[in-house]
């Protein structure tokens, strides 16, 4: 056997050969729908039980209901890790009839934001301005912020729409810090920071954090702190929490999540809805784009675990043949 050889092709691969192979195995899980489950964090199931403890002391207390304010703070180049991690958050939130308040910490996410909050309204039958509002860019940023201790709508005059918010009955018991149970900033910026030193250190308010990888980082002093509740950090913590809200939608609502959504408008008299936020009815495409949603970031880490394996496999043969050619040369 020449070994010789065998080093000299061990380590010939081509650089097309390589990104080929890495295109291909990528694109595979993706292409298959192929999802993985994944072990839960302390830091992302922390979120999970704040939403938890909402819901139970709006069971409790029905007079006085706490509500959740979303942050969108990301730009549409993170979609991929922040996506996932907002669809999860919101679905939890109406799943358990729980108010939602929303706005776009950067102009980038305006449009981006209100579609998601109409599109995953529609999956629970949520009503603009009754079970939920988004109050469209938060600018200046700070004022914003700041506003939410006293009365948001000083601040924010009109919604997204354009509507007087004083006129939204939605705003009328949630409009500031003392009815929101949780304020989760889904962030590929500093802007979650900017929540922790204001909205927390300042007003003891709860917040929570689901940001990109790259910034998870700088956001652990925080949750050693106990100034943040929890946090979803990159496609992982998105992943941990989509699981999360999976499980109890399945005990909520039943296994045929699909069948659940086909049949749901069926009872509805469509007149309740306005066709300015979403259509009373699924087709069936609409049906599969909400199934497939549901693990977009768990299809995502099934990728990401693919590629991880080809790159160490790759180490390992080029490493071999190093040795091989070494010796035998």
């Amino acid at each position: 056997m020449n070994w010789e050889k065998i080093g000299d092709f061990l380590l010939s691969f081509k650089k097309k050969s390589i990104y080929l192979g890495m295109f291909i195995l990528v694109s595979i899980p993706l292409i298959m729908k192929m999802s993985t489950r994944t072990y839960i964090t302390e830091e992302v199931e922390s979120i999970y039980d704040k939403v938890e403890e909402v819901y139970e002391y709006n069971q409790e207390n029905p007079n006085d209901k706490q509500a959740i304010f979303v942050s969108i703070d990301f730009a549409p180049s993170s979609k991929a890790e922040t996506s996932p991690m907002l669809n999860a958050l919101l679905r939890h939130a109406f799943m358990r009839d729980i108010p939602v308040l929303g706005w776009a910490g950067v102009r980038t996410a305006a449009d981006y934001g209100i579609e998601r909050l109409n599109s995953v309204a529609k999956e629970y039958g949520k009503k603009y301005g009754e079970d939920y509002i988004y109050l469209g860019i938060a600018y200046p940023f700070l004022q914003a912020v700041l506003s939410l201790n006293s009365d948001v709508r000083i601040f924010s005059s009109t919604d997204y729409y354009g509507t007087d918010t004083y006129e939204i009955p939605i705003m009328k018991q949630f409009h500031s810090y003392n009815n929101i149970g949780l304020l989760v900033s889904i962030s590929s910026t500093s802007l979650s920071e900017l929540y922790i030193q204001y909205s927390n250190t300042l007003f003891d308010q709860d917040v929570a954090a689901g940001v990109t990888a790259v910034n998870a980082a700088r956001l652990y002093p925080y949750l050693q702190s106990d100034q943040l509740v929890g946090m979803m950090g990159g496609l992982k913590g998105a992943a941990e929490y989509e699981q999360l809200v999976n499980k109890l939608e399945k005990k909520v609502i039943g296994e045929d999540v699909k069948n659940y959504l086909r049949e749901f408008y069926k009872k509805k008299d469509p007149s309740e809805y306005e066709k300015k936020y979403y259509e009373p009815k699924f087709t069936e495409t609409q049906l599969i784009n909400k199934m497939n949603s549901r693990k977009l970031a768990r299809m995502g880490m099934s990728s990401q675990a693919v590629a991880h394996f080809y790159v160490i496999i790759l180490i390992i043969i080029a490493n071999v043949g190093y040795f091989i050619k070494r010796k035998y040369e």
